[in-house]
């Protein structure tokens, strides 16, 4: 698929069922797919196919925002997509989490209170 503007792929993703997340194998256990920030905004569960020790397996678990598989298994991706489309329980739970995640985690008035909270935390010298 070509590449399409911010707009037009926001529009898309509201028109999802689900956000996937793949990540290649070796990548570095704390990275953070810049795609969940728009996934929580859509209010879309995420299923992730990430490594086995990945930050972003307990970033999910811990929101309650989506489910994680080890990466490099298509059946089990599969089976996890399915699992979540077919639960409208899951689908309500996860919206009303990905607003209360976004507003907690990513809302810039937060992320600079935790800043602040963590410098100010540092003993003086």
């Amino acid at each position: 698929m070509r590449r399409i503007p911010r707009a037009e792929y926001l529009s898309l993703i509201s028109a999802c069922d689900i956000g996937i997340v793949c990540t290649v194998a070796g990548v570095d256990s704390s990275s953070f797919p810049s795609k969940t920030i728009d996934y929580l905004r859509a209010g879309l569960p995420i299923v992730a196919a990430v490594e086995q020790d990945s930050d972003y397996r307990e970033f999910l678990r811990r929101w309650n925002v989506g489910i994680s598989i080890p990466a490099g298994d298509a059946t089990e991706l599969f089976r996890a997509v399915t699992r979540v489309i077919d639960d409208h329980e899951i689908i309500v739970n996860i919206a009303r989490n990905a607003r209360a995640c976004l507003e907690e985690v990513f809302d810039v008035g937060q992320a600079v209170k935790r800043l602040m909270d963590a410098i100010e935390s540092i003993p003086a010298q």
